[in-house]
């Protein structure tokens, strides 16, 4: 894929980003559980410390982080809240994509190339995480998963264990981003 084809690609990318708070990235077939700022899902004896699933998406001051939802994990999407996209090319395993900073006229994949351009041997960050299902949605965390309306990203992500890799790149001086790659294990 060329230049030229991935900047007609990424014009079409949604972007989304938070009120304020980290987004995060859940199974679609858990999001009716989350309770964002409305309710703590896990407050049956599990964790009493927060008040609402919200509060403990925004316990998580890494780049990730994972919180309990029902009998499994929520991916926390920490740091700063960042506009995010998902870029995936074929046969490529999916990239959220989260703006530091970059002109309002750049077609920031343009600017990274392509997936086999990116170096992620040297990690900031690493997590292990398991889903158990494919369809994958990233959303604000403050929302309740029932409203979150179409402020959200999908992706598909074949069941099993993965090692989320997180890794800052600057591809030129006026463009910074912070990705993070699903490598299935």
């Amino acid at each position: 894929m060329g230049a030229e084809e991935i900047a007609i690609m990424s014009t079409a990318l949604k972007w989304i980003k938070s009120g304020g708070g980290p987004l995060l990235c859940i199974e679609s077939e858990l999001l009716q559980q989350w309770l964002g700022v409305e309710g703590n899902s896990v407050a049956n004896g599990q964790d009493n410390t927060f008040a609402n699933d919200y509060e403990r998406a925004c316990s998580v001051s890494d780049y990730l982080g994972k919180t309990p939802l029902g009998d499994r994990q929520a991916m926390v999407l920490g740091d700063e809240p960042l506009e995010t996209m998902i870029w995936r090319q074929t046969e490529q395993p999916p990239l959220i994509v989260r703006v530091y900073y970059a002109d309002p006229d750049v077609d920031v994949i343009e600017r990274l190339g392509t997936v086999q351009d990116l170096d992620f041997s040297d990690p900031a960050e690493s997590m292990e995480v398991e889903f158990n299902s494919k369809d994958m949605i990233v959303f604000d965390s403050a929302y309740p998963g029932k409203d979150i309306d179409n402020m959200f990203l999908t992706f598909e992500l074949p069941p099993g264990t993965y090692t989320v890799i997180t890794k800052p790149f600057q591809p030129d001086d006026r463009t910074s981003v912070l990705i993070h790659i699903f490598q299935q294990k």
